[in-house]
């Protein structure tokens, strides 16, 4: 979502001046929208932008929008470059990309990461950005998969696996498809429930990471006995190899 440009349009929030000026237009056609990584919450509700879905709006309305925007763009674009959009591009764009929307349940995995093992799981249908990579689950085992990709193993494999741009973590989809990934089958009912009633309440601060209790959880099932030692060799190495990138 968001690889043909006009992210301004797309994705808008009400302080926005084209929310703003366009809202005759738009009154029944903002949907729930996620479009950068930063979001603070692990469980997506209401997103953090408003997604604007043309797939019922009618067509004068969706050029009138397109035409607005285009006309405006240095009031209407965060960034200050040229458009070089038409309108009649701009309707083809909306049209598209209001086609994309990501269903219930969703692992969704940030593209670029800086600081924190961010990962979300949208509780509702989700019109998701570029920005994440969007993994197709349920209820269950969306939770389960972003527990573990939450955690200090999962992130310090993506840090060992790590292109580092000016100090920024980004994995394209080739950089995810070696990663473990627990097979979900595997884990006893006793183990899904620990793991679904254990909370992800903060995101692991990879330049200072602590220890968190899905951590411990998830080197337990792992590891038994030895989970100890393994959470403190990787509580040693995530700090690390995060300094290492951001020089």
């Amino acid at each position: 979502m968001g690889n043909d440009g006009i992210t301004d349009l797309l994705y808008l929030t009400p302080e926005d001046e084209l929310y703003k000026d366009a809202c005759h237009l738009l009154e029944g056609h903002l949907k729930i929208g996620l479009n950068n990584a930063d979001y603070r919450n692990f469980l997506i509700g209401a997103g953090d932008s408003l997604f604007v879905d043309v797939s019922s709006m009618p067509e004068q309305d969706i050029l009138s929008l397109s035409n607005m925007f285009v006309k405006d763009y240095k009031k209407y674009g965060k960034k200050q470059k040229q458009l070089k959009k038409t309108p009649e591009k701009c309707v083809s764009i909306l049209k598209k990309e209001s086609k994309h929307i990501a269903p219930a349940f969703c692992v969704l995995l940030p593209r670029a990461i800086r600081a924190q093992g961010r990962v979300y799981v949208n509780e509702n249908p989700t019109f998701v950005s570029t920005n994440f990579f969007t993994i197709e689950s349920d209820e269950i085992k969306s939770r389960i998969l972003a527990s573990w990709f939450s955690t200090i193993f999962f992130q310090l494999e993506c840090e060992a696996n790590v292109n580092n741009r000016k100090g920024l973590r980004k994995l394209e989809k080739a950089d995810y498809l070696p990663m473990h990934v627990p097979v979900i089958d595997n884990l006893s009912d006793e183990q899904k429930q620990l793991i679904l009633s254990t909370s992800i309440t903060t995101f692991m601060d990879l330049r200072m990471p602590r220890i968190r209790k899905i951590d411990r959880v998830w080197a337990e099932i792992l590891f038994g006995g030895n989970a100890e030692g393994i959470l403190d060799e990787a509580l040693t190495l995530v700090p690390i190899l995060v300094a290492d990138r951001e020089k």
